[in-house]
């Protein structure tokens, strides 16, 4: 009985929660209905007004990557550049060989100091520097006293009373050649030295230098010769002094002699023996008498004292 009354109550206070949440609902949709909701989007454009808000606008805007336009490259202008002297060389004369015209091949370079021979020709070569300058230059080369003057490329000139070649280049691309000869009375070493001067720079100066073959750059010195020492004469042998005779002989009228008998040609003395020197008479050694008397006298004293005293 009471568990069906427990039962039944809790079917009624479900039915009454139930029947409230269905009234709430019921009364929350009617007044939905009765509110007027604004559409979202307006069915015509608006039009604005002259004193009208600022209005904030959103844009994505898609940022697109330009292509990088190539850069010309600007043509380098050539600088004129200092001028200098960037090499002096020497070459030996060929049959082919004619005025400004030169075989300058390695197979003709000389060395620095090369050894050259009197009435040879040599070809002398100028380089100025660097490449590429276009600029007037002059280069000028007075030549030693032991060479002669040959020829030159078209070029150079050479002055006879002030023994200089000069040539006028007109850029760094070409160089001066010019050739001489060997005097015959040239020697030892004969050094070269040319001056190049680009117009408007400083002077810029190279050298080189050949050696005369057969030229005796130092005369060896002669080493004394001994001279040598008589052996000391014997017995009989001619002397001026005791020093051309022997230790044991002494120079005699032009003779060396036996010192104990220098009237002996063959130095040996035959007369009367040299007398011998008597030895020295040497006081004799040890005690005598009267030292032994003395000493038993005092022996005798001391023991008498002693006897005294007891």
């Amino acid at each position: 009985m009471k568990k069906s009354k427990f039962a039944t109550g809790l079917i009624i206070i479900i039915t009454l929660i139930l029947a409230g949440v269905a009234i709430f609902t019921a009364i929350r949709l009617y007044q939905l209905r009765q509110t007027s909701v604004a559409p979202n989007v307006p069915s015509s454009n608006p039009k604005a007004s002259e004193n009208s808000c600022n209005l904030s606008f959103t844009f994505t805007t898609q940022t697109a990557t330009p292509t990088p336009t190539a850069t010309p490259t600007a043509t380098p202008t050539a600088t004129p550049g200092v001028i200098v002297c960037t090499s002096k060389r020497v070459y030996k004369d060929v049959a082919s060989n004619t005025a400004g015209s030169y075989d300058i091949s390695n197979a003709n370079l000389l060395a620095n100091n090369a050894s050259v021979n009197v009435g040879d020709k040599i070809v002398f070569v100028v380089k100025p520097g660097p490449p590429n300058t276009t600029k007037a230059i002059t280069i000028t080369d007075t030549l030693p006293t032991e060479v002669t003057f040959v020829d030159s490329d078209s070029e150079c000139g050479y002055a006879a009373s002030t023994r200089k070649v000069t040539c006028t280049l007109a850029g760094t691309n070409t160089q001066a050649a010019f050739r001489v000869s060997v005097n015959d009375t040239a020697t030892g070493t004969i050094s070269n030295t040319a001056t190049v001067q680009g117009a408007g720079d400083s002077t810029s100066n190279c050298s080189i230098a050949v050696t005369v073959a057969g030229t005796q750059t130092e005369s060896p010195s002669a080493s004394p010769t001994a001279t040598p020492t008589a052996p000391p004469n014997s017995c009989g042998g001619t002397c001026g002094s005791n020093f051309n005779c022997g230790s044991d002989l002494v120079c005699y009228n032009g003779f060396c002699r036996n010192p104990s008998c220098t009237a002996e040609s063959d130095c040996v003395c035959n007369g009367t023996p040299a007398p011998t020197a008597t030895p020295p008479t040497l006081p004799q050694s040890g005690t005598d008498w009267p030292t032994m008397a003395g000493a038993g006298l005092g022996i005798l004293v001391i023991l008498g004292s002693l006897l005294l005293a007891l």
